[in-house]
This record gives structure tokens, C-alpha cells and sequence, in this order.
């Protein structure tokens, strides 16, 4: 499971940026003033507002006060998480995958697979969302009526979509 690219539009001081990364870790670097505090914001901003509505002004760009709208979108490969879940064995992403292979669950939910609600909701949301092991999250924030809008406006899924697959900052 990974984020596959970012792509920001009129987003503090980017105008448009699109951002293929690669695997599971990503890291910017650069020499200052280029922008990699101002990714990281962006990407910080969309994952609040993944699960409950949150305003900066700050996204605006302050070079260009007509615009007022930003769009922030993130594109999520979720092969490794629907492999799993259709039970193709011959998937192995490392080190954890052979960790949590070996634990026996049933020793802490007496007897209950803590995945199986995983497999029902990744099951249902692969029906409606997923195509092509892929699947794409915009938010668009309007400065003019301080609203924000996502192309896929079930919470559920979208609270889903922060926990399985986690930034750190």
C-alpha cells in the first residue's frame, strides 16, 4: 500500500505540482526556500480535513490574491491491500508482512480475526471506489464560501483512507 502522487494546484506558494513518488518511504530535499516545508503542510492540511472540516487561509497563495480556490489530490495504490484481501499468498512486502504472518490473533480478541472487518470494509470500498488498484482523493477548498469539497464524500471511507495509509510528519 502506497501513495502513488500527489498533485497540488494553487496551493500557498505552488502553482501546480505533481509529485510521482515511489514505494512505501519518500523523503524531500533540497536546498531552502524551494518548497519542501510548504508539501509537507499541504499534505498535513489534506489529512486533517480528511476527517473533520479545518480552514487556513494559509493555503491561499499569497502571490496571487485572485485565486481562491485550492486543490490538493492524492492518488492511493491499493494492490498490496487488495491482494491480500482476494488472498494471493505470493505477495510479500518484507519484514512485516512475515512479522504479522506469524502471530497467532486469536490470543488477544479471544478467538475473533481482526482482520476480517478489513476484509469487509477494503471488500466494499474496491466495489465503489477502487479502479485499477487505484484510487484518487481530491479536496478542493474554496476561499469565497470557506467550504471544502472532496470528489469521494463518504467519511467513512475517507477515515478509512487515513488509518491505512498514515504520513508522518
Amino acid at each position: 500500500m502506497s501513495i502513488k502522487k500527489i498533485t497540488i494546484k494553487n496551493c500557498k506558494s505552488i502553482e501546480f505540482l505533481e509529485l510521482n513518488l515511489n514505494m512505501n518511504i519518500n523523503c524531500f530535499i533540497g536546498i531552502n526556500n524551494v518548497g519542501k516545508s510548504n508539501i509537507m503542510k499541504i499534505i498535513h492540511f489534506f489529512y486533517i480535513n480528511l476527517t473533520k472540516e479545518f480552514y487556513d487561509d494559509s493555503m491561499f497563495s499569497k502571490s496571487n490574491p485572485y485565486n481562491d480556490e485550492v486543490e490538493i489530490s492524492i492518488e492511493y495504490n491499493f494492490k498490496g491491500l487488495l491482494d491480500k484481501v482476494q488472498g494471493n499468498t505470493n505477495v510479500n512486502n518484507g519484514f512485516l508482512d512475515d512479522f504479522f504472518s506469524n502471530i497467532n490473533f486469536s490470543q488477544f480478541h479471544s478467538g475473533l480475526d481482526p482482520l476480517n472487518d478489513i476484509v469487509e470494509k477494503v471488500k466494499k470500498y474496491a466495489d465503489k471506489y477502487i479502479k485499477n488498484d487505484k484510487c484518487t482523493l481530491t479536496l478542493k477548498y474554496n476561499r469565497q464560501n470557506k467550504s471544502i469539497n472532496w470528489n469521494i464524500k463518504d467519511y467513512e471511507f475517507r477515515a478509512f483512507i487515513s488509518v491505512r495509509f498514515p504520513v508522518f510528519f
